[in-house]
């Protein structure tokens, strides 16, 4: 079925997005070049692939009717086949030209991807390619034709015979032989013929350039190619949602065969009930974990943007600053990769502002005059780790505590009892910066309290550590995926409720004397901490219970200590009773309910009820204040 014109438009987009983010990634690295001492150069490699980008986004924008692009895309086009043909030198100002360019043509994208498309104004950015194509090497010499000399005839001109019609003879049938129709060679088809006789042969089994297809990539890559296909968002959404109620339904099943083994007891139908419900089990496990690999996407989706935003801030600054980026290939959900994008951001931005020296201070400390930043990523079990570090000059303490103090965040006596490690912590306070001036970069005191906040969201954790004048380093812990996770369930009262595992640093029963009380709140000290407490029977307006055994066969009024962790803050969660860890399908609260204080979703548990699942970030954020 042919394409509705929406849908083309869609393909259209993400292979253009695609393309000029490639387009970006080339110039990056061609940037590297202008501070060398060598003349500015570029590959023939490098303009053929910038050569083929142009020309697929030209063509497929006049495909579509959108000719401004199309008319942009044809003008780089231009300037990269001068150089292909010689006829113009490599300019180094093509880099900021050919990124601004880029970024023109994504914002125009973009805009058409929100549905909310502008008017298209080229004329800036065709502008600039048009002072790049006059840039031509100033040394090249106009060659004039030379004049050709006339030749006296010494025989009269031989006069062409005056041109007649002949009649073809046609046979009874009414068609004439093919043989009498042969057309009369022509002289364009001779030369042809005679320049493909004069090539060189070559052997097919010896000759690499046979396997190879026009645009440089071989069979073997063009097949691999020919097995990615495009498939819509939203129906890949449709098929992890179906294998996540696949996990409601093994929930059920195995529940429900545990009653059945309790009543009926050891036999020949219960083994094969339970040996079905184990691969059932291990099927539904195969499947969830397959279809959510269909899902995944690797973090260069995330980290690309790094080098083109690291060489912008870099540029007008007095700081020269090398990144690297490590871990690309690692997969990671999409919905997380799209989440994660902007904190990240903060996070360079604040290594680049706040953590790498100037290059005259840290030749004064004795280090290289670049500083340098490094952005990794690697799996650790069914999490994601994000590092970021940089060779800069760390946490300044005492900045921090002065800062945190003026501001209200904390008092002198509890600035005294608090650890370096502690207080470097509070860089995540919103309205917290100590930056001595306000930049283009940062010292707003935004960002840090927002990079907290949304990686919250996420069901993720992040810390920072720190070693002066040496460098500093976050660390972001996520979950593969949003939509199943494993879950603590806890009992609080008659009601269950699902913490987030990853969020669960770990549990103690609750004894008498445990707890003790600073300024009338509840706290627990565990080995140097001290972790402040929330009764969630009381956060939750939960009446007091009978004396009765919970279904471990424990008294009911024995109660446990959950210590979650959120960023830089950790809190202690009094519950009745720990429950189990599954997994769990995360279902969102939807546009009715809307945000619900500490509740960041729901679902549903082998024996059919509905259990909430608690926003860790807020209850650690506000939970204290409810």
């Amino acid at each position: 079925m042919a394409a509705a014109p929406g849908e083309l438009v869609s393909e259209y987009i993400s292979e253009a997005i695609e393309i000029l983010e490639t387009i970006s990634g080339i110039l990056i690295k061609l940037d590297a070049t202008e501070d060398r001492e060598d003349e500015f150069s570029i590959s023939d490699d490098v303009v053929n692939d910038l050569f083929r980008a142009f020309h697929t986004l030209k063509g497929n924008s006049s495909l579509l009717g959108f000719m401004p692009i199309s008319k942009v895309a044809h003008k780089a086009e231009d300037y990269m086949g001068l150089l292909q043909e010689g006829d113009c030198k490599p300019d180094p100002a093509m880099v900021d030209a050919f990124l601004d360019v880029s970024d023109w043509m994504l914002a125009v994208i973009k805009d058409l991807q929100k549905g909310t498309p502008k008017p298209f104004r080229s004329g800036r950015v065709i502008a600039q390619l048009e002072r790049l194509i006059c840039h031509k090497e100033q040394s090249q010499k106009i060659i004039e034709p030379e004049p050709v000399p006339v030749v006296k005839a010494t025989k009269p001109a031989v006069q062409p015979e005056p041109i007649t019609r002949k009649p073809v003879v046609v046979p009874g049938n009414g068609r004439a032989p093919v043989e009498t129709l042969k057309p009369e060679p022509v002289l364009a088809q001779l030369a042809v013929k005679q320049a493909v006789a004069d090539l060189p042969k070559s052997d097919p089994a010896n000759d690499s350039s046979a396997n190879s297809s026009g645009n440089g990539k071989s069979n073997g890559d063009k097949s691999a190619a020919e097995k990615t296909i495009r498939v819509d968002v939203d129906k890949l959404d449709r098929l992890i949602d179906l294998a996540g109620e696949l996990v409601l339904e093994k929930n059920r099943l195995n529940q429900v065969s545990n009653e059945i083994s309790t009543v009926l007891g050891k036999g020949k139908r219960t083994s094969d009930l339970g040996a079905a419900n184990n691969s059932l089990r291990y099927l539904t496990k195969e499947i969830q974990e397959g279809v959510m690999q269909l899902r995944m996407l690797p973090i260069a989706h995330a980290f690309k943007r790094f080098p083109r935003l690291v060489r912008d801030l870099t540029r007008s600054g007095e700081k020269k600053i090398e990144l690297t980026i490590t871990g690309e290939d690692t997969n990671l959900d999409r919905s997380v990769i799209e989440a994660i994008g902007d904190p990240l951001v903060h996070l360079v931005r604040n290594s680049v502002d706040h953590g790498i020296e100037t290059v005259a201070e840290r030749l004064a400390k004795g280090k290289s005059e670049a500083g340098h930043v490094l952005l990794g990523a690697y799996q650790e079990g069914n999490h994601i780790i994000i590092e970021i570090k940089d060779d800069g000059a760390g946490i300044n303490v005492a900045k921090v505590r002065a800062k945190a103090i003026s501001k209200g965040f904390i008092t002198q006596d509890e600035s005294d009892r608090m650890s370096d490690q502690e207080v470097g912590r509070l860089v995540f306070a919103p309205g917290l910066s100590t930056a001595a001036k306000v930049t283009d970069i940062s010292g707003r005191g935004v960002g840090m309290d927002v990079v907290a906040t949304n990686i919250s969201k996420l069901n993720g954790s992040i810390d920072v550590k720190w070693v002066e004048n040496q460098g500093t380093t976050f660390t972001i812990k996520l979950p593969l995926t949003l939509t199943i996770t494993a879950g603590m369930v806890i009992r609080v009262g008659h009601e269950l409720y699902i913490l987030p595992q990853i969020s669960v640093a770990e549990s103690i029963r609750l004894t008498p004397g445990m707890l003790d009380s600073i300024q009338g709140n509840d706290v627990l000290r565990l080995r140097e901490s001290v972790i402040p407490v929330i009764h969630m029977k009381k956060l939750f307006s939960v009446p007091p219970e009978e004396d009765s055994n919970d279904s471990k066969g424990r008294k009911r009024n024995d109660e446990y200590i959950v210590i979650v962790s959120n960023a830089d803050k950790m809190v202690g969660l009094v519950v009745s009773e720990l429950v189990v860890i599954e997994e769990t399908l995360v279902k969102s609260m939807g546009d009715v309910l809307g945000k619900v204080p500490f509740i960041a979703g729901a679902t549903i548990r082998g024996d059919g009820r509905v259990v909430l699942i608690l926003d860790v970030g807020d209850l650690v954020t506000n939970g204290l204040q409810a």
